[in-house]
């Protein structure tokens, strides 16, 4: 007869699962506002579609029809280059961004700040939402059942979409690279 308590290396998979969930969650609520502009990726290059008045961006200077060279040093050449910049978008830190408009480069020096849940629409909660009660509901499965092969692949595959329905990264480097070292490793495997 087996064991009705799962496994050790659940236990393991669950706490690293968990904190990098955490990590997610925390830095969609308190990481930095976003920028305030939609674009599109063509040809290797980056170009402002929208700029939000209202934005950090805005307030930099940064325009429709903009195309995005660099960002803190980081050459633009696709979604992923500036996937990898703004991960480590920090609150009250500037950011450098190097753009092209009418053939000449302009700088702007953009400054988000922080977020609050104050700052949470009803459209950002349901977005929160989501993503924990599917990580709990996976959690639950998994731990419930933790012998039974089909109820750790839909844990695992329910988890995952938990971690695809929550944003990461935005702003997510800086608060791992603060965390204690034995932490942030426990957490390497996931990001």
């Amino acid at each position: 007869m087996r064991a009705s308590r799962a496994p050790w290396w659940l236990y393991a998979i669950a706490a690293s699962l968990l904190g990098f969930f955490t990590l997610e969650i925390y830095t969609d609520i308190w990481g930095p506002m976003w920028i305030g502009f939609q674009s599109d990726y063509r040809n290797g290059s980056m170009l402002l579609r929208k700029v939000s008045p209202e934005g950090a961006g805005a307030r930099a200077g940064l325009q429709t029809g903009d195309r995005i060279v660099a960002v803190d040093g980081i050459p633009i050449g696709g979604e992923k280059d500036f996937y990898r910049a703004y991960a480590n978008f920090e609150p009250g830190r500037p950011i450098l961004i190097k753009v092209e408009r009418e053939c000449k480069l302009i700088e702007c020096n953009v400054r988000l700040r922080r977020g609050s849940l104050r700052d949470l629409e009803w459209r950002d909660w349901a977005g929160i939402g989501a993503p924990v009660f599917t990580f709990i509901l996976a959690m639950l499965i998994g731990f419930r059942r933790p012998y039974d092969p089909l109820a750790r692949i839909s844990a695992w595959f329910m988890a995952s979409m938990a971690f695809d329905m929550a944003s990461a990264d935005y702003g997510g480097a800086p608060v791992w690279r603060q965390l204690p070292v034995a932490l942030g490793l426990l957490l390497w495997p996931d990001g």
